[in-house]
């Protein structure tokens, strides 16, 4: 089936005026997240209040569309017109139009950092960012600009211009310090984005910033995990993965740094350094003992995370171990529901936790005692005890 050819015109007799105007919107705003061909038809993903599934098939002239979402109000829906937008193949004369309209959002929008994820969606060619540029009465804010001139691709202009502000807003290192490898500046990237990270430790309570510092430093660090080599740069490697560690409390930073490190010692000193950062993150923790096949440390965790849902992980991974510590630290636990008289619920909780303590090998006697010195200790509390009738 040949793809269809989708024109403005198409779009326009496709939709009802509130649905073009919605649609137009949803475009630059970009919620249209993904476009691909398959099966000779459009599709695409859409963002409204869920995720739609947008579908265009057809010949010229007869063109068919789907949607998942539920509009029955006559012609199509905004979100199959933000997918036509994007299929649109238009001269800069023909697409000015939709790009003022861009700007004139833009300009009625306090916050323009909104607008990041927009204009490289919508500006895909040199001639239409030297159009939106050249427009002076629109105060683009320096991050839209440099993706702007990135587009352009000028490289003396995105270099004066990145340098110039990329530290009052450190956002702009990533594509900055792209560009730089790009062509070959592999040290000026590097110092870019290093330096933009020391900027953005320094602004961690600036309210501008606030809800960018996270992800920017998280890009960064990924981006400098790629250009570091290990022969010129392995203490900054292993730094930035220990960093990379704390700040996204993924495991698989851990694994991609064990794999780095040169010696056990090495090793051993990370270790007892990210103990100290992680501090109460007690998941991660099990998961690095786990990997390191640390059961003393494992068996510290456990006596330390008894209040915590990753307490029962650990103590299943090491029972075979050291049956006679779990059985205690179970009992521990058990204890502290049974200290509260008139919920129904912790004697249900301590029933669940003696079905566990149970399965640990080798303590088949010290259970029955522990479980008939209960039985006897709450006699006068029925509803524990009807609780415990089938462990």
């Amino acid at each position: 089936m040949p793809i269809p050819e989708i024109t403005e015109d198409i779009i326009n007799g496709l939709a009802s005026g509130a649905s073009l105007t919605k649609g137009y919107s949803y475009f630059h705003s970009g919620a249209v997240v993904k476009l691909w061909i398959e099966d000779g038809v459009y599709k695409a993903h859409v963002e409204g209040s869920e995720l739609y599934t947008v579908t265009i098939s057809g010949k010229k002239g007869s063109i068919q569309t789907d949607c998942t979402c539920p509009y029955d109000w006559g012609g199509v829906c905004k979100h199959v017109v933000a997918e036509h937008i994007g299929k649109l193949s238009l001269s800069i004369q023909n697409k000015k139009p939709y790009l003022d309209y861009l700007l004139q959002v833009y300009n009625g929008f306090l916050n323009k950092e909104v607008f990041r994820v927009v204009f490289p969606k919508a500006v895909n060619t040199s001639e239409e960012a030297d159009y939106v540029l050249g427009k002076h009465n629109v105060n683009l804010i320096p991050p839209i600009i440099l993706d702007l001139l990135i587009v352009k691709g000028e490289p003396e202009a995105v270099f004066s211009f990145g340098e110039k502000h990329y530290k009052e807003y450190p956002e702009m290192a990533s594509p900055l310090s792209t560009f730089y490898l790009k062509r070959n500046l592999r040290d000026k990237a590097i110092a870019t984005a290093e330096k933009a990270l020391e900027v953005i430790q320094g602004k961690r309570r600036d309210f501008r910033l606030g809800f960018y510092l996270p992800d920017q430093q998280k890009e960064l660090r990924e981006f400098l995990d790629r250009c570091y080599r290990t022969e010129s740069d392995y203490p900054k490697i292993v730094e930035n993965l220990i960093m990379l560690i704390y700040q996204e409390r993924d495991i698989a930073y851990y694994k991609k740094m064990k794999k780095a490190i040169k010696t056990e010692v090495e090793m051993n000193a990370i270790i007892e350094r990210l103990e100290k950062l992680l501090d109460s993150d007690y998941d991660l923790l099990f998961k690095i003992y786990s990997l390191e096949d640390d059961y003393e440390s494992m068996l510290k965790l456990a006596k330390k995370s008894i209040l915590f849902d990753v307490f029962n992980l650990v103590v299943k991974k090491i029972r075979d171990r050291y049956p006679e510590e779990c059985f205690d630290l179970y009992k521990k636990k058990i204890n502290a529901f049974l200290e509260d008289v008139k919920n129904r619920d912790a004697y249900r909780q301590a029933a669940y936790w003696l079905k566990l303590m149970k399965e640990i090998p080798g303590t088949q006697d010290k259970f029955r005692k522990y479980i008939e010195h209960l039985r006897e200790k709450y006699r006068r509390r029925p509803a524990f005890i009807d609780e415990i009738k089938g462990v």
